[in-house]
């Protein structure tokens, strides 16, 4: 769906930057970069309008690190247009990297991947596992992102999902009509932009009362458009769409480096009190069955219409946390 919008695929990338440790240079940088192309099948994907083809470790092998000479000052603009040219249509397009002299002995690693290979959650695994050769620890070898996509439809299919029905229903509106939901672009969109800071303080209560950060934030999140519906005269609930990992614990995912992204409905509570929002959210999360994977492969591959969300306003909501 995404690749009949058309347009250039170049440049959807996500990039770091990883101050060099000690012992790391140039050289041994091209090596460790190999095997973590060789133990992450995301990394040496290949995207063509039939599927995904996973290339083998020697086509995308690293020969050379390209060098960039700057300071800290000036590094986000040397590296501006690095990996602007990623094209993930071609054996090894979606994964570049280079080596960076700051001066003053201070080196750094920079690594862009295609957002078709990664997720956010892919970055600390790509880290760890640099780490973990360095050290000359062992990586286990992950279970691949492609195949775990595989063993969800197989589940889907086996119906291990069909418990979830009654927990989804209960997140849209039965009496909301099918519709073909449009999508506004970037001239069309609002964009509001905002940051929160969250003390020290706050987090140390948070964490004494046992409420996770995330259910915090979205209980705020829930308390705004409730206000937001009443101003505007907004009677039907509110659903949003919220994105997670798609990691759930008990599938051991934890090493995975991939595009594993779930996107599953929440009902905004249209409760008055903050506290009685808080419950809400606090019910929903701990009762989210397999961080939500189930949603979409029973919409998808089981064809379960009861479930699907038709809200009239769609909200894409992207939270930063600092």
């Amino acid at each position: 769906e995404f690749l009949s919008l058309g347009g250039d695929q170049n440049s959807f990338n996500q990039a770091a930057i990883f101050i060099a440790p000690e012992g790391l240079s140039a050289e041994s940088a091209i090596e460790q970069l190999n095997k973590l192309i060789r133990i992450n099948p995301a990394l040496r994907m290949k995207i063509t309008r039939d599927g995904v083809v996973v290339e083998t470790p020697d086509i995308c092998t690293l020969s050379t690190l390209p060098v960039i000479e700057t300071d800290t000052q000036n590094l986000l603009e040397a590296l501006q247009d690095f990996g602007a040219d990623l094209n993930p249509e071609e054996a090894g397009g979606s994964f570049c990297a280079c080596w960076v002299n700051l001066g003053d002995g201070v080196q750094a690693l920079a690594l862009v991947v295609h957002h078709y290979a990664v997720d956010a959650a892919s970055w600390s695994i790509l880290l760890s596992q640099l780490n973990n050769f360095h050290s000359g620890q062992i990586n286990p070898e992950p279970f691949s992102a492609f195949d775990w996509n595989c063993r969800v439809k197989e589940m889907a299919f086996a119906g291990e999902f069909s418990d979830q029905i009654p927990f989804w229903k209960n997140q849209i509106s039965l009496k909301a009509e099918p519709k073909e939901r449009v999508v506004y672009y970037e001239k069309n969109a609002e964009h509001h932009d905002f940051s929160i800071e969250i003390t020290e303080e706050t987090l140390d209560r948070l964490s004494e009362l046992k409420i996770s950060l995330q259910e915090y934030l979205l209980c705020c999140l829930g308390n705004a458009l409730s206000r937001w519906r009443a101003k505007n005269g907004v009677k039907k609930s509110l659903t949003i769409d919220l994105e997670g990992h798609g990691r759930p614990i008990e599938a051991g995912l934890e090493n995975v480096v991939g595009w594993l992204t779930s996107l599953f409905p929440f009902k905004v509570s249209t409760r008055q009190s903050i506290l009685e929002q808080l419950y809400a959210v606090m019910d929903y999360l701990r009762r989210l069955p397999s961080a939500g994977i189930g949603y979409r492969a029973l919409v998808s591959y089981c064809g379960e219409e009861d479930i699907k969300s038709y809200q009239e306003i769609f909200i894409f909501i992207r939270v930063t946390i600092y």
